[in-house]
């Protein structure tokens, strides 16, 4: 396995990480992935130690939210149907916590 190219593939990922959600840092936090399609509410929500590195990871994946992910890309204009990103940071002691809860907020929501 050729480590200097899943390194260069992780930082490309990255990079077009931050080229939609410019804001977003590598610390602790909840990321909430969420898109619209013909009336129906799609919302994934994770916790991550690295932010950057982990929504990184999901582009280069094969969880149904990667797929997902590559099926749809990120909203834009352009793109009415992709994923917007949001997230906060918050303690790594907190992340279980507050993953739980908004993943049941999302569900409330209707997503």
């Amino acid at each position: 396995m050729d480590y200097r190219k899943i390194y260069a593939i992780q930082k490309n990922n990255e990079k077009r990480i931050l080229k939609y959600c410019p804001d977003i840092n590598d610390n602790s936090g909840i990321y909430i992935l969420a898109r619209f399609e013909n009336g129906f509410k799609y919302a994934y929500i994770g916790q991550a130690k690295h932010l950057l590195k982990r929504l990184g990871q999901h582009l280069s994946g094969y969880q149904h939210i990667d797929l997902s992910l590559k099926k749809h890309g990120f909203y834009s204009e352009d793109n009415k149907e992709g994923w917007k990103i949001a997230y906060f940071n918050c303690n790594e002691n907190e992340l279980d916590k507050f993953e739980q809860e908004y993943i049941l907020k999302y569900a409330n929501d209707g997503f």
